[in-house]
C-alpha cells in the first residue's frame, strides 16, 4: 500500500509529541510491508531562537520517504505554530498526489491545512484519513472559528475523508459534532502507540539517574511531569494538588520537567509562594531517549493539562516502562481503569489530590498492569496492524 502523510512538521521537528507519533507510525508502516512517504515543512526548532530549518530537501528516514518543503515567516510560525509553504501547496497541487492508495492528514484548524483541504477538494480526492490529535477541540465559539468550521472544514471532512481516527472515547464525541450521523461509522478508536520493549530497552540503559540529579531518598514517592511547560498543561493545578497531599509529611516529591515555552518561572513562584521548594523542582527538558530512564525513576507519571488535547504521548511513555500514571479527562488515557493501571482523575484539584494519595498507598497494586495495558492496547506493531486493516476497511 502506498501511504502519503500530510503534516505541518515532521521528525527531527522539535515540536510536542506530533512530530515523534508521526515518525514511530511512518516507521512501523514500513515494517509491515508498506511504501510510506511524508510530505512536510522545514519547520525545525520550536520556540528556540536563532530560528532553525532542516537544510535537507529530500531525506530517507527509516524507510520513510520524506519530503521537506520550504516554509516561510518562521518567527511568525514559532509563535503561532502555523506553517506557510508555497511548495508544500504546489506539491498538493501536482498529480504525483494520484500516486497513493491513502492519503492521511494530521491537523484540522491553520491557514495551511485550510489551503491544503481546498486542494484535495478540488482534485476531488476521496482516499483521505483524517486523524484530530486534539486539533477539533471544543466548538470554538469565535465567529472566525465559526465560519472557518462551516466553510471549510465541516465539508471536507463529511465530503472528502474515508476515515477519522479518534485518540480516545471523548474525540469520538467530538468527531460527532462535525461529521453527518451517516458518517458516524466511519470514527474509529485508534490509540496513541509507542514500541514497547523498545522504550523497556531505553528505561534500562538511562535509569537511575532522576533520584540522583534530585538528590533524594528512595524512600520518597516520586511524582514526574514530563512535558512542555505552557499554561494549558495544568501546571499550576498540579502544583495545588500536589500541595493538598500534605507532600511532606506524605513522603511525596514532584519533579516537573520540560522544555520552557514561558511559563518556567510562573512554575518557580508558584512553588515558593505554596512553601513547596523542598519537594518540588523544575528541570530543564531531557533529550532524546534519556527520557524513558526518567519515567522509569519515578513512582508516577501524572498530567493534568486543562485543555483537551486527548491523549499524552509522554503518558503512554511512561506506562511501556512500567510507571503508574495518572491523568484527567483532557488527556484521557483510554482503558486505564479498565486494566487497573492507574487513575483517571477528575478535573478539580481534590479529585487530582486523592488520586496521588490513592495511587501512592496502593502503587504495588497499580504497577505490575502498566505493561499488560501497555502491550494490549498501546504497542506500535499492533496498533498500525488496525490502523492498515481500517485502511483497507473503509477503501
Amino acid at each position: 500500500m502506498k501511504i502519503l502523510f500530510i503534516v505541518a512538521w515532521y521528525y527531527p521537528a522539535k515540536v510536542g509529541g506530533v512530530a515523534r507519533m508521526m515518525h514511530n507510525l511512518a516507521k512501523e508502516l514500513v515494517i509491515q510491508g508498506n511504501d510510506v512517504t511524508v510530505w512536510t515543512t522545514d519547520y525545525l526548532n520550536g520556540r528556540d531562537e536563532p530560528i532553525q530549518k532542516i537544510t535537507k530537501k529530500n531525506d530517507i528516514i527509516d524507510g520513510v520517504k520524506v519530503v521537506y518543503h520550504k516554509s516561510y515567516f518562521h518567527k511568525f510560525q514559532a509563535k503561532t505554530k502555523q506553517t506557510l509553504s508555497i511548495d508544500l501547496f504546489k506539491k498538493v497541487g501536482s498529480k504525483e498526489i494520484e500516486e497513493f492508495d491513502v492519503i492521511h492528514l494530521f491537523e484540522s484548524r491553520s491557514i495551511s491545512i485550510a489551503i491544503i483541504m481546498f486542494l484535495l477538494r478540488i482534485k476531488n480526492k476521496k482516499n483521505i484519513f483524517h486523524s484530530a490529535y486534539g486539533a477539533l477541540g471544543k466548538e470554538n465559539l469565535s465567529l472566525k472559528f465559526k465560519l472557518y468550521d462551516i466553510l471549510v472544514l465541516k465539508p471536507f471532512l463529511n465530503n472528502n475523508c474515508k476515515g477519522f481516527f479518534a485518540q480516545t472515547h471523548h474525540e469520538i464525541e467530538v468527531y460527532k459534532k462535525f461529521v453527518a450521523v451517516e458518517h458516524f461509522k466511519k470514527i474509529k478508536l485508534l490509540t496513541l502507540a509507542t514500541d514497547v520493549n523498545q522504550n523497556r530497552r531505553y528505561a534500562a540503559k538511562y535509569s537511575n539517574n532522576l533520584r540522583k540529579i534530585l538528590n533524594i531518598d528512595n524512600d520518597l514517592t516520586l511524582l514526574l511531569f514530563l512535558g512542555r511547560l505552557t499554561k494549558n498543561k495544568g501546571i499550576e493545578r498540579l502544583i495545588e494538588s500536589f500541595r493538598l497531599t500534605n507532600p511532606k509529611k506524605n513522603k511525596l516529591f514532584l519533579a516537573i520537567v520540560g522544555y520552557n515555552e514561558g511559563m518556567k518561572q510562573i512554575i518557580l513562584n508558584d512553588i515558593k509562594s505554596k512553601q513547596l521548594e523542598g519537594c518540588c523542582v523544575v528541570l530543564d527538558s531531557v533529550h532524546g531517549n534519556s527520557r524513558f530512564g526518567y519515567y522509569n525513576d519515578a513512582d508516577i507519571y501524572i498530567i493534568t493539562s486543562t485543555y483537551y488535547e486527548e491523549t499524552s504521548l509522554a503518558s503512554v511513555e511512561a506506562l511501556s516502562v512500567g510507571t503508574v500514571v495518572i491523568v484527567t479527562p483532557e488527556v484521557e488515557l483510554p482503558y486505564i481503569e479498565d486494566y487497573n493501571a492507574g487513575i483517571l482523575a477528575k478535573s478539580s484539584i481534590d479529585s487530582i489530590s486523592n488520586a496521588i494519595l490513592n495511587v501512592k498507598e496502593h502503587i504495588e497494586k497499580f504497577k505490575p498492569n502498566t505493561i499488560a495495558l501497555s502491550k494490549d492496547i498501546y504497542d506500535i506493531s499492533k496498533v498500525v496492524k488496525k490502523m492498515i486493516n481500517l485502511y483497507k476497511e473503509e477503501k
